[in-house]
């Protein structure tokens, strides 16, 4: 596992899924090969917890609101301060 650098965080994965692009990469297919590039780590279907971060993570109050309204617009939980539950 390498180490976290500037500006990065580390994640604890949960729980991964698949979507429909991972099937057209496994296949390689004509759309894949014309649309991801070779070498592209891909993935976004995950669910986990940040362990670590050199981020700063200080966010404004317009900075919390727009978070919580792209995450319930997605259907996802908004938790920026999970401890404060």
């Amino acid at each position: 596992i390498p180490e976290v650098g500037p500006n990065e965080v580390k994640i604890k994965i949960k729980k991964t899924a698949i979507c429909g692009t991972d099937v057209h990469i496994w296949q390689w297919n004509d759309w894949a090969q014309h649309t991801i590039p070779v070498g592209l780590t891909a993935g976004h279907e995950y669910v986990g917890e940040v362990v670590l971060t050199t981020v700063d993570t200080t966010l404004t109050k317009a900075e919390e609101e727009q978070c919580r309204k792209i995450c319930e617009s997605i259907g996802a939980t908004y938790r920026i301060r999970p401890w404060e539950d």
